[in-house]
Formats: C-alpha cells, sequence, structure tokens
C-alpha cells in the first residue's frame, strides 16, 4: 500500500511503542495512544493498514529487543525524517553530517545512555535515495544530456504535458546516451559514491545505532572499510522484467551480494533520477 504521508511513516509510531510501552498490543491500543496523539499525522498514516500486519510488527520488534540487553527506558522520542529534535539531541548529534542523523526513533536509558533506531517498514523498503544529478560531481553536464536525449525525441524539456509522460519515459527504456554518460560517471567516482553511501549505512554516530525492518533489529554504526565493498552494473532483477526506464547495480559486502543499487524516476523525467538502495534477500 502506498503511504499517505512520507514524512510521517506509521512504522515509526509503532516502533516507539514498542520500546516505550510493552502493555499496549493491538492495533486499536496503537491508534489511541498518549504518543500517537503528540504525533497525528502518524496515527493517519496508519489508516487503512491491515491490523495484523501492525499487531505482527509490534510483536516482532518486542521480541527483537528482548534479545538485546538493553538498560530501563527513561524516554522515547520519535524523530520522523524531518528530525523533530530537542536540545539534548542535537548535542548528540552535533557534528554529524545529514547522512549520518538517519535515526527515526531515539530512546535513552535510565544510565544516560542514547541509542537511535532507523526504520524501515519492511525488509524491502528502500534504505537510501539520493538523486543522480546531485550524488555525482558531474551532475549538471549529465543534467544536459538528460535533456538532450529527450530533444532528440522531439520533447519539450521545460515543461511536461501529463498525457505524453509514457513518450518522455520510453527515452530512457531503450539504450540511450544518458545511462552510458551514468554508468560513466559511477565508474569514475566509484571511491566517492561509496564513501557517500557508506556514511549512511553504517554511519559512525557517537551513540549506538540500530536499524529495525520489521524481522530484525541489528546494530549498524561503527563504519565500514569501503575497500570491502564492490560494485557491478547488472540487469533488471524481476522474475518477468518489463521495459523499464532503470538501471541497476549489484553491490557486494565482503564478496557477498548484500544490495542493490536502483536508478529509476519517482516522478517527471525533467528532473534527475534516484539512485536507492535495497537490500538483497
Amino acid at each position: 500500500m502506498k503511504r499517505k504521508n512520507c514524512e510521517t511513516n506509521w512504522a515509526e509510531l509503532v516502533a516507539a511503542l514498542g520500546f516505550c510501552e510493552p502493555t499496549i498490543e493491538t492495533f486499536e491500543q496503537v491508534k489511541g495512544c498518549e504518543l500517537g496523539k503528540l504525533n497525528p499525522n502518524y496515527v493517519a498514516d496508519l489508516e487503512g493498514r491491515k491490523p495484523k500486519m501492525v499487531e505482527s510488527y509490534l510483536k516482532t520488534l518486542k521480541v527483537q529487543i528482548a534479545t538485546h540487553d538493553f538498560p530501563e527506558i527513561e524516554r522515547v522520542v520519535v524523530l520522523g525524517k524531518k528530525q523533530r529534535i530537542d536540545s539534548e539531541i542535537s548535542k548528540l548529534q552535533e557534528g554529524l553530517d545529514r547522512k549520518e542523523t538517519k535515526a527515526d526513533v531515539m530512546v535513552k536509558f535510565v544510565t544516560g545512555e542514547w541509542i537511535g533506531v532507523s526504520v524501515k517498514a519492511s525488509p524491502k523498503a528502500t534504505m537510501t535515495n539520493y538523486s543522480v544529478e546531485k550524488i555525482l560531481s558531474d551532475g549538471k553536464e549529465l543534467g544536459l544530456v538528460r535533456k538532450q536525449v529527450l530533444k532528440s525525441s522531439g520533447l519539450p524539456t521545460d515543461t511536461m504535458e501529463k498525457e505524453r509522460r509514457s513518450e518522455y519515459n520510453a527515452c530512457f527504456k531503450v539504450e540511450n546516451k544518458y545511462f552510458q554518460e551514468v554508468d560513466k560517471s559511477i565508474q569514475s567516482q566509484k571511491k566517492e559514491i561509496l564513501e557517500i553511501w557508506a556514511s549512511s549505512m553504517f554511519p559512525k554516530t557517537p551513540f549506538r545505532m540500530y536499524l529495525f525492518n520489521g524481522e530484525s533489529l541489528k546494530r549498524i554504526d561503527g563504519g565500514i572499510d569501503i575497500s570491502k565493498i564492490s560494485f557491478t552494473k547488472t540487469t533488471n532483477p524481476a522474475k518477468k522484467p518489463r521495459g523499464a526506464a532503470k538501471m541497476f547495480y549489484s553491490v557486494n559486502v565482503e564478496g557477498v551480494e548484500s544490495y542493490r543499487w536502483e536508478i529509476r524516476w519517482k516522478g517527471s523525467t525533467l528532473c534527475s533520477p534516484q539512485i536507492q538502495t535495497h537490500a538483497v534477500h
């Protein structure tokens, strides 16, 4: 189901409750909780979700929390994608790059220690999302190539009529100059791209950082040696791939295929496509 509001994902509220409200177990309890009243947009995003799915998500998190030797909890804060932080959390995050402040929920223990939790609604959720033409140093030049591909097909590049969207997409569903140049840039800027990617996936934070994806609660902070990461351009992994304006890369960590990069447009091809990370299962 499509999320109603990407800034207030229901899973972030449920994850926070998993840490601070051990008595809450049902869908209706989640909807009526005090934390939900403080964050009504999260409750709104919860509407329409299958109760059993939400309850299973919460139950799984509680089971996962029990496998960690966490101290007693003093406070839980839902930060969300907009990082609504107070002075105490701001001090914790001081000096961190935006890509490293990926915690959606912060948990404080009675010991004074904080941990961060990056929350995903499922293992299939997007893990990182960057603009191709922003992450690459020659993004402006690539943007010009993208527009030239459209112009060569007789399409205007100042505005797009909705009824002609398929014509624009078709330009990138076949071998094209833009994807060729993007691949060249990715290959030539391998070190820089991996440093940016790794800083988000394995952040070096002054507090423990965990990822919960609906199945497991794993620690992800501490950084990683990028020499242990490699990637190669690959084909569409779909069982029955249809012609799509996409590119794919297989990402190996210590020799094991662990992630996949997908380059795709979220909207109009008049803008830069996104490069997204997904875990390989």
